[in-house]
């Protein structure tokens, strides 16, 4: 007997399969979002804000009885040391870079109180920030630092530092300025969250 001679098989067309519709309910990205922020490692831990010295704060308050002194002081300091005068829009336009520069910018004086109480607040948040020191103190600036003290009193009313930017918006001194200053953001617990949006956490 013959062996059978095996047959090639003949390649058939596969047959498309018809994928079936799959209808997700109307709030999916809601559940979407809900489970991307369970499983989050970015989950928003709780910040504990070290508030500013209640003495120091007041003491802030107190100085802008002699706003106007230190007014007249700032305007001859900054002529005297720039002898007769400087160029404001450079000055303002230094400012204004600066400001957007990172999210929270404070400009501070190395030897001041207030300044370094408005730095221990900020560093107790962890958040990113520039400091720019004009000087030791306001009776120690040269020509930039002085002229940046004036500049930035003619744009936020304000002669007096720390002053405290955060997205680019004044939020005032330690415990001066916009609605009572730093102070007042960490009162009215408004710090962190205005930190978060200005992408500074």
């Amino acid at each position: 007997p013959r062996a059978a001679t095996p047959r090639a098989a003949t390649p058939r067309a596969a047959t498309p399969r018809a994928t079936p519709l799959v209808m997700m309910p109307k709030d999916a990205q809601g559940l979407t979002d809900t489970f991307a922020s369970f499983f989050s490692t970015n989950a928003e831990v709780p910040i504990e804000v070290k508030e500013p010295n209640t003495a120091i704060s007041v003491a802030g308050k107190a100085m802008a009885i002699a706003r106007p002194v230190f007014a007249v002081e700032a305007d001859l300091q900054a002529l005297l040391t720039n002898l007769g005068g400087y160029d404001e829009a450079e000055v303002q336009a230094e400012i204004a870079a600066t400001i957007n520069s990172a999210p929270v910018v404070i400009y501070t004086y190395g030897l001041s109180p207030f300044s370094t109480e408005a730095l221990a607040t900020l560093e107790s948040t962890g958040c990113k920030f520039q400091n720019v020191e004009l000087g030791l103190e306001w009776f120690a600036l040269g020509a930039r630092g002085s002229s940046t003290r004036v500049e930035l009193r003619k744009r936020t009313g304000q002669g007096s530092l720390p002053h405290i930017f955060i997205g680019g918006e004044w939020v005032g001194g330690l415990s001066t300025g916009a609605d009572g200053g730093l102070t007042g953001l960490v009162e009215r617990d408004e710090l962190i969250p205005m930190l978060r949006k200005a992408r500074a956490l």
